[in-house]
Formats: C-alpha cells, structure tokens, sequence
C-alpha cells in the first residue's frame, strides 16, 4: 500500500512514489537489511516492535531512512513493516523472527510503471534530495528531510468530508474468551479477553497482543480459526 508518511510520530517519510518503490528493491537485500522482531525483554523498551537495521554506508541508503535512522542505524516503524507484510508479500520467518522480500514476489506487488525505480533500488542507486548534509560527523542527515516530512504529512493528510465524520462506529465482532484466532505472522493464539473495541490474545511466539475489533479482522490482520 503506497504512502508518503509512516509511523505514530510520522518518524518515515518518503519525498515522492519514486523513492518509496526505490527502497523498496532495496529492502530485498539481505546483505543491506535486517527486519527484526524483538520482544521488550530484548530490547528494555516498552513493548514489542519490527526493528529495520541498516547494514549499509549512507551512500548506499534512501534519504527517507537516513532521516528516520536512531541509535545504530535502526529505524522502529511497526506500521511500515506491517505494510511490508501485508502489501509487498515478504514472508516472516517465525522461527528467526525476521522479515524477509523475495525480490521476484515483492516486485510483483510493484505497479509497472515504477519497475524501473524498484530495480535501481535493488541496485542501491538512489536519488538524493539534497546533496547538503547537516554535519560531516553522525549519520549525515540531509538537510532537507525536516522540510519533507512537513510537506508529506500536508500531503497524507486527507479532507474529512461530513459524510465521513457522521458514519456510524463499526460494530465489533463478536468472539468469546477461550476461541482460536490465527494471526498471519504470529500463528494461532487463544483470545484471553474480549471487551469492547479490543481483544486480547495470547500466542506462544510473542505473548499477549492486544488488537482493535473490528479492525483488525477487516485488515485481514486476525481471523477466527
């Protein structure tokens, strides 16, 4: 699913559908990339997250992960990854808790008239926004990235239209403590409560998780066993 911003503090952001499909053909290499799923305990944080590290200089990086690269060169965007899942067809291995794109079945989830970025991005060709960096120390974010980020979430951004605000509340599905729900990237877990927009669902690869219903059943995200 092409988007411009991602993550709740709009930490991601790519300059325009070129650089997007471009790291995209980037993420299929697994010499530049590692997708990572660490669980609190590992990583003394607050909850679990897809953690993409960086294994490549800045010049062999898109500019949109330089601009959201933290402490050794990781970027945390669940919504990003998840995405990556979903709508790019790359396969989670449970066993390594690792994402992993087949460039063959990722380029596929790629609209023709983007294959030639997807293909430069494989190639670790991408284009610079700005050839001015910040400092020549650190990771050498662009100086631009601030500015980009600003016009990418004016962009994402849609118009609320009162036809839109005056919709009624979904109406969550109903499921039972006790029943079977089969996550896509997790496996099966038991529901352990199930009260209101949220359920709570305990797996044997990552522990409890918490959902939102019926979103996330509408997402394609859970379903009923």
């Amino acid at each position: 699913m092409y988007r411009l911003v991602w993550g709740k503090a709009q930490q991601l952001c790519f300059a325009d559908e070129h650089e997007y499909y471009r790291t995209l053909g980037s993420l299929c290499r697994g010499d530049s990339y590692t997708i990572t799923f660490e669980t609190n305990s590992e990583t003394d944080s607050w909850g679990d997250a897809f953690r993409i590290k960086c294994l490549r200089p800045d010049s062999q990086t898109p500019d949109a992960f330089i601009g959201a690269m933290r402490t050794a060169r990781r970027i945390n965007c669940n919504d990003y990854v998840q995405n990556l899942y979903e709508y790019h067809d790359f396969d989670f291995d449970v066993g390594n808790k690792v994402l992993i794109g087949n460039y063959e079945k990722v380029k596929k989830t790629v609209p023709s008239s983007y294959y030639f970025d997807f293909e430069e991005g494989y190639n670790l060709r991408f284009i610079r926004y700005d050839n001015k960096k910040q400092s020549s120390s650190g990771t050498g974010i662009k100086r631009d990235v601030v500015q980009r980020k600003k016009e990418s979430i004016v962009k994402a951004v849609p118009v609320v239209q009162k036809e839109n605000r005056e919709k009624p509340e979904p109406v969550p599905i109903r499921i039972n403590k006790g029943e079977t729900i089969v996550h896509k990237s997790f496996g099966t877990g038991k529901v352990v409560s199930s009260k209101g927009k949220y359920i709570k669902v305990q797996f044997d690869t990552v522990g409890e998780k918490s959902f939102a219903n019926p979103g996330a059943f509408e997402g394609g995200f859970i379903r009923k066993n």
